[in-house]
């Protein structure tokens, strides 16, 4: 992955302040768990979250609240409650008074986003921005930040998905079943999950 160039450095900078998060289309909030690793909590549109910690950890939420400005969700089995604002998170245990913070992140309303680990360790989201477009974004530990290209798709069936840098012609293949492969590489990853599909065809 270290050959992609950097474009944007706004990832987790970017927001949108006249978001309206009442909308049901605020399903998806991405966060960066460490430098490496990427969460994100996904509204399942029944009523209930999940929240994946990028590291293999899953929690189950039930919303309670919802309004212009932030979702407040409440996980029974950690007695907790999570609070998403516009940019942020924050955590309540019952037996706490008081709110804290937990992590920054984004709302992305894209309808697919997938996440592996990379040749070198690192996740790497690939997230489908609009039309044909797609982001992919990743950690570069040599620059100690967080790397956003955009790639369009020349592809896709019910089961696959390749896409292509314009710049610099590398082009992946994307499958359902959790493999990336680069093709100019033929470098193979495995064990990566789709957060929210959505039809592919």
């Amino acid at each position: 992955m270290k050959k992609l160039l950097l474009v944007s450095l706004l990832f987790f900078g970017r927001l949108a302040s006249a978001d309206n998060l009442a909308s049901s289309d605020y399903h998806l909030f991405v966060y960066n768990n460490t430098p490496y690793n990427y969460g994100y909590f996904l509204d399942h549109k029944d009523g209930t979250w999940s929240e994946d910690t990028g590291e293999g950890a899953q929690f189950h939420f039930r919303e309670v609240e919802r309004d212009s400005v932030s979702v407040t969700m409440y996980d029974a089995s950690r007695k907790l409650y999570a609070r998403i604002n516009q940019q942020q998170i924050y955590l309540r245990f019952d037996s706490e008074g008081e709110e804290r913070f937990f992590k920054k992140g984004i709302w992305d309303n894209r309808r697919v986003l997938f996440g592996h680990q990379g040749n070198e360790g690192t996740q790497v989201i690939f997230a489908l921005k609009q039309g044909r477009v797609w982001n992919v974004q990743w950690y570069n530990p040599d620059l100690g930040i967080n790397v956003v290209e955009q790639f369009t798709e020349i592809k896709r069936d019910s089961g696959m998905v390749e896409i292509v840098n314009p710049s610099k012609s590398e082009d992946y293949i994307m499958l359902y079943g959790g493999k990336v492969m680069q093709r100019d590489s033929g470098y193979i990853s495995e064990g990566g999950h789709w957060a929210d599909p959505g039809p592919f065809n």
